[in-house]
């Protein structure tokens, strides 16, 4: 009995040792089951950690660790494109596959376990032949059979979200050997670990978007404070502006080209284009793109509104173009290029288009629309403070010049006025005020005399070098002279380089404007009811032909001095008259007074002929008058004046 007792113990030592050893090895392999699950875990949340926006990363080893953890052969992981609605696109992904996005092929009813797992938002386990859950599941089946299998176990649970799943995870076994519920919770982990990566990578992805958005915005930002800075130091002067417009516009939307047109009459010619290189100066030069064409800047004036187009080598609408343009195509874009043009509007119309151009086939996008939209608008900003500052300028420029002429008729009117009967001094005062409105550097007026030109009055500007002219220098009217031709044909001459004249329409003119430093200059008639009475004639030294504005001044001029040698005409016929008058005057006075002493004194010889020579010696201021008689072939004093 004690020898059994003892093989007794024996035997139960015996069978608590392999108790103990297999609750050990047991404890073993979950041990190692919980470490490579702690492991798998662990190289999932590096991988999201370290690629937190890349699900093509961290999926993938979300699926693979589950399949290995949970001795499946086959791993699927479908989740929806953003929050899920009935007929978006699906992301899915399995090894054999990779990546891909179908439009979902699981209805709401859910005809396959990963498809059930999602719409009913619970885990699905099925296995077995084919046959047993085909009824339940018909897609899967179907998927099963296309690769070869006849039975199989399937288990997927679904990807949990804040609002409903975002997708679900499906393992596969090629045999009918059924998960268990360690399998389950132990990918319910895993889906936990694709939620989380999904998120990260929605937030990631967000983030990063509106990072680019912020340093798009600031990038947009900076162009529009360089543009408007530009516009600061050149408020009146696009020309400085436009090529820093259309620099940050290419810059920002990345474009190889950028440009504006401007509309002069039937036409848009390109103002400015970037970048800015040797063939630039040709394309602002020849290119021209008439309103009625088929060229989308025409279309983008007529319908007021922005156009794209993406043009090709071979494209009809680039070979109805110049050949200079296709020239600076074929060298600048020799492939497929697109681009987006906006008009350049204000409140009186369309008066110019912006446009880009891309390399390639480019959709151009709402947010580079709107950035191409504000370029326009700094542009119509720059080109019409330009316009109201030169249209300013003008104005003012026309109060200057006329107050200018307003002064001189001023200053002419009153040396008129003040001395009627001064001519020279008149002209003088004309031919001045006449050179200093045309910026002349001489100014020179005539009176006619017969059939000569007389230098009545003259003016010169100091340091001009231009030689001086005698007063009364006389050129005859018949002349072949520039200034003999205004009088002859009574029109103006505009002469644009008198060192140019032909020598045979005017011999020596041209040799003596070389010594007299004249160059350009413009000759003017003076006319007196439509008949020339002098002339007005101003030169430069240097060749700048005068303007009609100009030759308008100088014809103001013309006729003041038509009224100042009129009325010294005037003013001479009437003295010359007056003269008359008074002489007859004063011999009718005369004649009466020798009358009334002859009626006085009938009788008296002496007294008469007194009376005579003191009227006669009046009449011609003289100096002593007497009245001789002959007598006996001697003359004897009768009378004499002043008598003593």
């Amino acid at each position: 009995i004690a020898t059994l007792e003892a093989f007794a113990a024996q035997a139960a030592t015996a069978i608590e040792t392999a108790r103990a050893q297999k609750a050990l090895a047991e404890r073993n392999a979950e041990l190692a089951a919980a470490l490579e699950r702690e492991s798998a875990s662990a190289d999932v949340l590096r991988v999201i950690s370290m690629s937190p926006g890349d699900l093509e990363l961290t999926l993938p080893e979300i699926g693979l660790a589950a399949c290995r953890l949970c001795d499946a052969d086959h791993v699927t992981i479908i989740s929806a494109e953003g929050e899920f609605v009935e007929g978006d696109t699906w992301r899915i992904w399995d090894p054999v596959r990779g990546f891909r996005s179908d439009p979902p092929r699981y209805p709401a009813e859910g005809h396959s376990a990963v498809s059930a797992a999602f719409v009913f938002n619970r885990p699905v386990h099925a296995s077995g032949p084919i046959e047993e859950w085909e009824a339940d599941y018909p897609l899967a089946a179907t998927i099963a059979r296309a690769d070869g299998l006849t039975e199989l176990a399937q288990l997927a649970v679904p990807l949990p979200g804040p609002a409903g799943p975002l997708g679900a995870i499906s393992l596969r076994r090629n045999t009918a050997r059924p998960f268990n519920e360690g399998h389950t919770a132990l990918l319910q982990t895993f889906a936990d670990q694709a939620v989380i990566a999904i998120e990260n990578a929605r937030l990631f992805n967000e983030l990063q978007e509106r990072n680019r958005e912020v340093t798009e915005a600031l990038a947009q930002q900076t162009a529009m404070a360089e543009v408007l800075q530009a516009i600061s130091r050149s408020a009146f002067n696009a020309d400085s502006v436009l090529p820093t417009l259309t620099e940050q516009a290419a810059r920002l939307i990345g474009a190889m080209r950028a440009e504006i047109a401007l509309i002069h009459g039937d036409f848009l010619y390109p103002k400015t284009v970037f970048p800015s290189g040797p063939d630039e100066p040709a394309w602002l030069d020849g290119a021209s793109y008439p309103l009625d064409s088929g060229d989308v800047r025409a279309t983008v004036v007529r319908d007021a509104r922005r156009h794209a187009i993406t043009i090709t080598p071979g494209d009809p609408r680039l070979i109805a173009t110049t050949a200079r343009e296709r020239s600076l195509f074929d060298k600048s874009a020799p492939g497929t290029i697109s681009g987006l043009f906006v008009p350049l509007q204000t409140p009186d119309g369309v008066i110019g288009t912006l446009g880009v151009q891309v390399l390639g086939t480019h959709r151009f996008s709402e947010r580079e629309n709107r950035m191409l939209e504000t370029f326009a608008d700094q542009a119509v900003i720059a080109i019409e403070n330009a316009r109201l500052f030169n249209e300013l300028q003008a104005r003012n420029r026309e109060v200057t010049e006329a107050l200018g002429r307003e002064e001189a008729t001023a200053a002419v009117l009153s040396q008129i006025s003040r001395a009627p009967e001064d001519l020279s001094g008149t002209l003088t005062a004309i031919s001045a005020a006449a050179r200093r409105l045309t910026e002349s550097d001489a100014a020179t007026a005539y009176t006619v005399d017969g059939t000569d030109l007389v230098l009545g009055g003259m003016d010169i500007a100091p340091d001009s070098g231009i030689v001086i002219m005698e007063p009364g220098t006389r050129f005859p009217t018949a002349a072949l002279l520039p200034v003999s031709e205004a009088f002859r044909t009574r029109r103006p001459v505009l002469v644009e380089d008198y060192a140019a004249l032909p020598e045979d329409q005017y011999p020596g003119v041209a040799q003596r404007s070389r010594v007299s430093m004249a160059h350009s200059g413009v000759s003017i008639p003076v006319l007196n009811d439509g008949s020339p009475v002098g002339m007005l004639n101003v030169v430069r030294t240097e060749v700048r032909p005068y303007t009609a504005a100009e030759i308008a001044i100088l014809e103001s001029f013309a006729d003041q001095a038509a009224i100042a040698i009129e009325n010294a005409r005037l003013l001479r016929e009437l003295r010359e008259r007056n003269r008359e008058v008074t002489e007859a005057l004063d011999q009718q006075t005369a004649v009466a007074a020798v009358l009334q002493t002859i009626s006085r004194s009938a009788f008296d010889v002496g007294a008469v002929l007194d009376e005579l020579a003191e009227q006669a010696n009046r009449l011609v201021s003289g100096d002593l008058t007497s009245i001789s008689q002959l007598t006996d072939g001697k003359f004897f004093y009768t009378a004499t004046f002043p008598r003593g």
